[in-house]
């Protein structure tokens, strides 16, 4: 099962260029870790909360730590961050039980298959709520 910590609030700063490409907003991820992982004791509510997907190599995951980049480069060659990632859980569009479980119970466990065991939501269902911030889309892919 993979794990995935997320901001349950946002940080902020007061620069709005330095608020946009290094502060995490909510429904950004922030760390991903195979089943298992122990989150530390600030790992948590209030300021994040956890997916876990049973079943899915973390792996798969890992795109939703990429940050989004400008359209070109620094002087040194590397892309220009542009925004702290480029994907965001739309935790605020989620379906109120879902939203409660993840800002105040801390945790929603989503299932990669659509089984229908006892799991909070499937990822059929529930990835519609990841939404790409630079394209605007939302995800529609497969784990």
């Amino acid at each position: 099962m993979a794990e995935m910590l997320v901001k349950a609030i946002d940080s902020t700063h007061k620069d709005t260029a330095k608020d946009r490409r290094g502060c995490y907003k909510r429904g950004m991820c922030v760390a991903v870790f195979e089943d298992g992982h122990s989150w530390g004791l600030e790992e948590g509510l209030p300021k994040f909360f956890v997916l876990r997907i049973p079943g899915i190599p973390a792996e798969k995951l890992r795109k939703y730590l990429e940050p989004q980049y400008e359209n070109f480069t620094s002087l040194e060659g590397l892309p220009i961050t542009h925004r702290r990632r480029l994907w965001k859980i739309m935790v605020d569009d989620a379906p109120a039980a879902l939203r409660d479980k993840m800002l105040k119970g801390g945790a929603i466990t989503i299932d990669a298959r659509p089984s229908g065991g006892n799991y909070d939501v499937n990822w059929e269902h529930f990835r519609g709520n990841f939404k790409n911030l630079k394209t605007g889309a939302f995800e529609d892919g497969e784990l």
